[in-house]
């Protein structure tokens, strides 16, 4: 199964629960051209088994909600680290984004990422979604498969049945998506590909 993501990020908690969904499965991640993957979609993009990004990858530090006290932060943070060493990030990532200003976002070149061997493959992981999204418009469910005989839709997910078998999600990264993708994987469990645009 093929992750792919185009989103600013969103909550912290829910980066680290969809990346750990991902991990857990074995799925790969793909950044598609004109996408992004910023914030808390770099710990998504990141638990990929097999990774490539035509798009751009960003980091920065955490944003508090102003609220948070420091040991909670210091506890997240924590939780971040763990999470990426399990995924073997290379320090140098990790190190940008706590120097990155959360006003700010990181973003690597190409060279960077395969400097870093943040991408293991050059070729797009999801070929029949690229076309779409290289276009520049975001699809939705219905655009990318028109003329699929049925869709169910799951909160934000779009489970369409078609010749690719995919799922598609739209919306920022929260804890709506996190249930909303463990439902759609359980509706569909062998979907090749799932898509994250926000």
């Amino acid at each position: 199964t093929v992750l792919v993501l185009d989103s600013p990020g969103g909550l912290v908690s829910g980066g680290l629960e969809v990346a750990q969904i991902a991990h857990d499965r074995g799925m790969s991640t793909d950044i598609p051209p004109n996408g992004r993957c910023y914030s808390s979609c770099s710990f998504i993009f990141l638990a990929g088994k097999q990774r490539s990004a035509q798009g751009e990858f960003g980091v920065h530090q955490l944003e508090g909600d102003g609220e948070t006290s420091l040991a909670d932060v210091q506890t997240t943070m924590s939780d971040v680290l763990e999470t990426l060493l399990e995924f073997g990030t290379p320090t140098d990532v990790m190190t940008r984004m706590l120097r990155t200003s959360n006003s700010d976002v990181y973003v690597y070149q190409p060279e960077e990422m395969k400097r870093l061997g943040l991408v293991t493959s050059e070729m797009a992981l999801a070929p029949t979604i690229k076309s779409e999204i290289a276009a520049g418009e975001k699809p939705s469910p219905s655009v990318v498969n028109q003329g699929a005989p049925a869709r169910t839709t799951l909160g934000a997910f779009a489970v369409v049945d078609g010749v690719d078998d995919s799922v598609y999600l739209n919306g920022a990264i929260d804890q709506n998506s996190v249930a909303d993708l463990r439902r759609a994987l359980g509706v569909r469990p062998a979907a090749k590909t799932i898509v994250l645009l926000s």
